[in-house]
This record gives C-alpha cells, structure tokens and sequence, in this order.
C-alpha cells in the first residue's frame, strides 16, 4: 500500500510538472507572437510611449496583457526631431534615450528644409526628401505628371540610413503602383516631358 501511494504520488508530480512545463510553452509562444504582431513606438506629442497593432493598425497605450509584468517590447532604434522653445531642431533617440543637437551619424535628413528626416528619394530629382518637402517640389506640375513620378521610400531616422542600396528598393508612384525598375518607368512617359523648378535650397 505504501508503495502505492508513492507511485501515486510520483505520478501526480510528474502530471503537475507537465501541466507547468505546457503552461510555460503556452505562455512563451502567446508572448513571442504578441512580440511579433505589436511594436512599440514614441509619441512626440504626448511624450511617452504606446503600442500598435500591426494586424489592425490600432493604437494603445497599455501594454498588451500577453507580455506581463517582466517583458517589454524594444524600441526601434531611432530618431526623432524635437525643437526647443527657440524653435530651434535637436535629436532624441527614445531606444537609447539620447539627445543631441547635430544631425545623427548616419542618418539622412531632408536635403530641402533640412528640419526633418528624409521619407523619399525623388527618382526624378535625384534627393532624399520629406513627404512635405516631395510635394513642394513638385507643386507646380499638373496631377497627370504627377501620376506617372515615381520614388522609393526610405527611413532617414535610422543610424544607417547612409548606407541604403537605392538598387534594391522598389518604386512607388501616386496611382498606388509599384515599380520594379525605374528604366522600364521611363519608356512609358515618352509622351511626356516634365521641366522641373530648380531647388531653392
């Protein structure tokens, strides 16, 4: 009877231990696909940080329950533009918590108000460029020129954003397009030839 009971009681330590053990995979692969779909970013305006939802494109400010109290998600590495009561621009990093004045290594900022980091390369201008600075630029041409421009998106906030193959990322127009190759982009405007305003930079 003795014997009994101890193989009883093995035998419910060990079913104990298994549930646990699954219960910590279970935990585990709940967090790693939370890590997976969510990323944490910097809110410049309220300065703090919050979390969205790659599948939904929602956006909150608690931290998903699937991480706990121990896990967090990292911050992407890079740079944010602030300016002071002056208005004077300067740099802040919320993965690194880093402030400076000069524009970060690596980076690239907008080559036209030089205020704010480079979103794309104008294919036809040949700069890196911000949104608003891409649509100043490019302001006095009529929206069927318009439509057949095309750019590649970049991330000048990144500290190697200096080090971007312009070869291996792909075109974007205003129609929703996307291009494989920009000489193959230039045949189809034959019809068209577009002047552009020199830079007033």
């Amino acid at each position: 009877k003795t014997e009994r009971e101890a193989d009883r009681t093995r035998h419910l330590m060990a079913s104990r231990i298994q549930k646990q053990f699954s219960f910590f995979k279970a935990r585990k692969r709940l967090r790693a696909l939370c890590i997976q779909r969510f990323s944490k970013e910097y809110d410049a305006q309220s300065q703090t940080y919050y979390y969205r939802d790659s599948r939904t494109g929602t956006a909150q400010w608690r931290k998903p329950f699937a991480l706990g109290i121990e896990y967090d998600i990292r911050v992407k590495h890079r740079w944010l533009v602030f300016k002071d009561e002056t208005n004077v621009p300067y740099f802040y990093n919320p993965a690194t918590l880093e402030m400076q004045w000069k524009v970060p290594q690596g980076t690239k900022i907008c080559q036209r108000c030089q205020a704010a980091f480079a979103e794309r390369f104008c294919n036809e201008m040949e700069n890196f460029v911000c949104v608003t600075c891409y649509d100043v630029q490019h302001a006095h041409l009529t929206q069927e020129e318009r439509n057949i421009m095309s750019w590649k998106v970049i991330d000048g906030s990144t500290p190697d954003a200096d080090t971007i193959d312009l070869n291996n990322l792909q075109n974007f127009n205003p129609l929703g397009r996307h291009l494989l190759k920009h000489d193959e982009e230039k045949k189809s405007r034959r019809e068209l030839t577009i002047s552009f305003v020199p830079e007033d930079v």
